[in-house]
């Protein structure tokens, strides 16, 4: 039998509504993605490393001794130079120590002691011994009668830092007191007055120490230098 025209007409309705139903249905919606701005890892910066203060700076005392010329601070040792080794190196710590280059002054010398090239912070002098012009070429080695610097103290101290011995006699001190710690020896740099063994620092030395010279009147210590090797004279 042949349908009439109007079923067909519902019949292809009805095809397209089920296929578009059918379609639909196979159709998922887009997942939503999310615009909104994601923030940075949080960074926080490094330390900056604290710098250690230098322990020359903290010096309060400089000890004049037989063999060496000593930088403590709170009575505890920062520093040690020998009078053997270069005068460079004493000069540098020294300066770091009191905050300010020394002035320098050229000494001449003589017939007994080399030229020297003097490195002043007011009261504390290291002298720089010069062994290499004329007849000083000739002493090649480096001992307690010929160091390579000497060092000179004429106050009993320098801005903050004290300016001692082992021998606990200052500059200014009664020179009394330096006549009663006299060791009983001669010196081309004036009474010892506080002596150690040189043998085995310097071969060929009996005794090393810190000498005293007293003040133009004779009242109190004018000066104390360091080595002053034992001779049997000084002409």
């Amino acid at each position: 039998m042949t349908p009439r025209p109007g079923a067909r007409l519902l019949i292809g309705v009805g095809v397209a509504l089920s296929v578009a139903l059918l379609t639909s249905g196979c159709t998922s919606a887009a997942p939503s993605v999310d615009t909104s701005p994601t923030s940075a890892p949080s960074t926080s910066a490094a330390p900056t490393p604290t710098a250690e203060a230098d322990p020359l700076t903290t010096v309060d005392q400089v000890s004049v001794t037989p063999q060496s010329i000593e930088l403590l601070a709170g009575g505890v040792a920062v520093a040690s130079y020998d009078y053997l080794g270069s005068s460079a190196d004493p000069v540098a710590a020294l300066t770091t120590v009191f905050g300010v280059a020394p002035v320098d002054e050229e000494q001449p010398g003589n017939g007994h002691f080399p030229p020297a090239t003097w490195h002043s912070w007011g009261g504390l002098t290291v002298s720089e011994q010069h062994y290499d012009e004329g007849d000083w070429l000739k002493v090649t080695t480096r001992d307690a009668y010929w160091p390579s610097f000497r060092v000179f103290v004429s106050q009993p101290s320098e801005g903050r830092v004290a300016l001692t011995t082992p021998a606990n006699i200052a500059s200014g001190a009664p020179w009394v007191d330096a006549e009663a710690a006299n060791v009983g020896y001669l010196t081309c740099f004036g009474t010892p007055i506080y002596s150690v063994d040189a043998a085995a620092w310097s071969p060929g030395w009996t005794n090393v120490a810190v000498a005293a010279d007293p003040s133009a009147d004779g009242v109190t210590v004018g000066r104390l230098s360091a080595p002053a090797a034992e001779v049997p004279e000084c002409s």
